[in-house]
């Protein structure tokens, strides 16, 4: 059985997110494949950024993308060709909502224990940092040999889930846990560097406030400075204020 530690799975969720290294410019659709989450102002364009090399201030308003609500009503950028299939799992919003939820997690977890024994044989079994857990056969290579993001990226809260939501930090999950005992209300993002998460930022316009777990080295410091400074915020220039504490 393959053995996968929480920093592999971490490598390979990040490199399958394109936030590994950059996509080549304009590749907006690749980019927010899975759906990008839009609900602060200009997070899913912050999103793109850190996927997709000189990403453009009208980058979430590209003609190949749409915003939209998910099931859980936050806010979405995501490929219009996707629509359909995003939209399938909305929750019903009647009077009835409760009881209709209720029956429709018990459906859920039947469709469930269906689908995967659909699917049994293209998944391999893993011990995942001691747990249990099942890939995708044809993944199992990516997944070995995913290497690990080199250099700085400003991730926004959304995407800090890719780097465990649990109590264990091993399982993405709906809601939010920190990540950095520097995020509170106004850095709510994670400061990632070499994938590890050093810090946390946040952003009023064009001002953007970054904590770091320092000191940090000179080199990953210019690294810090111009990665915020080249976020793309329409008709705002950049401010950075990096503190090391």
């Amino acid at each position: 059985m393959l053995s996968v530690s929480r920093t592999q799975a971490v490598n390979y969720r990040l490199v399958v997110n394109s936030l590994s290294s950059r996509l080549a410019a304009g590749a907006y659709v690749e980019a927010a494949y899975v759906g990008l989450q839009d609900t602060a102002p200009r997070e899913a364009l912050l999103g793109l950024h850190a996927r997709v090399q000189a990403c453009e201030p009208s980058a979430w308003q590209d003609s190949r993308l749409i915003q939209t609500y998910s099931p859980r009503q936050a806010v979405y950028v995501l490929p219009a060709a996707d629509f359909g299939i995003f939209t399938v799992g909305r929750l019903p919003r009647d009077p009835e909502a409760r009881q209709a939820l209720e029956d429709l997690a018990e459906e859920a977890c039947r469709e469930a224990r269906k689908t995967f024994d659909l699917i049994a044989d293209e998944l391999v079994p893993i011990d995942l940092a001691g747990r249990d857990a099942w890939v995708l056969a044809a993944d199992e290579s990516a997944l070995r040999s995913a290497p690990p993001m080199c250099g700085v990226r400003l991730l926004v809260a959304s995407d800090l889930r890719l780097f465990g939501q649990d109590r264990t930090q091993l399982f993405v999950g709906p809601g939010k846990n920190d990540h950095s005992p520097l995020q509170d209300w106004h850095h709510p993002n994670g400061l990632v560097v070499h994938v590890r998460i050093v810090g946390a930022w946040g952003r009023r316009g064009g001002r953007v406030t970054i904590k770091a777990i320092g000191p940090l080295a000179p080199s990953i410091r210019r690294a810090v400075h111009a990665e915020a400074a080249s976020m793309p915020i329409p008709n705002t220039a950049i401010a950075v204020s990096l503190t090391e504490r």
